[in-house]
């Protein structure tokens, strides 16, 4: 209804092992809302699928990158995951196309490096981040889209405008958070996602901005058309 492309989910097999690995014990009670049933992968699928929708998850145990494959359109690793070369490489075994978050990760180090490089040869698609939630306007950088050769932004704003200006900076990717008018606000998702109507006026903005940027190429527009008989020409 809000008109986006994709819903991704993120999932996890142990919330125990995600903490470990993380070093994050104070989240265990959140990491473990997200170890729903495996069988939900084929019904979240197949729902999208019916209404038009790529179905994508997030995993964070690299043994847990098989176990979703069969039902997913696409790969989405987190900014957290993102400097891990083994787990992204795990990636690659899948025949999925693969995003990557680079949130805390600096433009010359050798992991965004070796990131490029990957991006380079088409195994991934790279998004802008900053992994603050909910991240400043002064904090989005949005700049490092173009300047660092980026696909995307993942988005963590909560404001209806940020994906517009994402893609006047470039973005051909946007990902953000979403959530329904009820969802508990001790949720730790709760700050950073749009509501529904949130998420339709974000994504209205995305297609005026699209609208407006035009394919670059300069020309007299359709617009013009009426003033074409008033140019001086010498």
């Amino acid at each position: 209804a809000c008109s986006c492309s994709a819903v991704k989910f993120q999932w996890t097999s142990d919330p125990d092992a995600m903490c470990a690995r993380r070093g994050a014990g104070e989240y265990r009670d959140d990491y473990a809302l997200l170890a729903f049933p495996m069988s939900h992968h084929a019904t979240l699928q197949a729902h999208c699928h019916a209404h038009g929708l790529q179905y994508g998850c997030t995993v964070f145990l690299p043994r847990d990158v098989a176990k979703v494959a069969p039902f997913i359109d696409f790969q989405k690793s987190a900014s957290f995951e993102a400097s891990d070369r083994a787990f992204i490489e795990a990636h690659f075994e899948i025949d999925k196309p693969l995003i990557v978050s680079t949130g805390m990760m600096d433009s010359h180090s050798e992991a965004f490096a070796w990131l490029k490089s990957q991006q380079q040869s088409g195994r991934l698609s790279m998004l802008g981040c900053s992994s603050a939630y909910p991240c400043p306007i002064d904090g989005l950088n949005l700049a490092s889209i173009r300047r660092c050769g980026l696909d995307g932004f993942s988005d963590h704003s909560h404001d209806v405008r940020v994906g517009a200006w994402a893609v006047a900076a470039g973005a051909e990717i946007l990902e953000t958070h979403f959530r329904l008018d009820d969802c508990d606000p001790a949720n730790k998702d709760y700050a950073v996602a749009f509501t529904p109507a949130e998420f339709k006026q974000y994504i209205q903005n995305v297609r005026d901005c699209e609208a407006a940027m035009g394919d670059g190429q300069k020309r007299v527009m359709d617009a013009e058309q009426p003033m074409l008989r008033y140019r001086v020409t010498a």
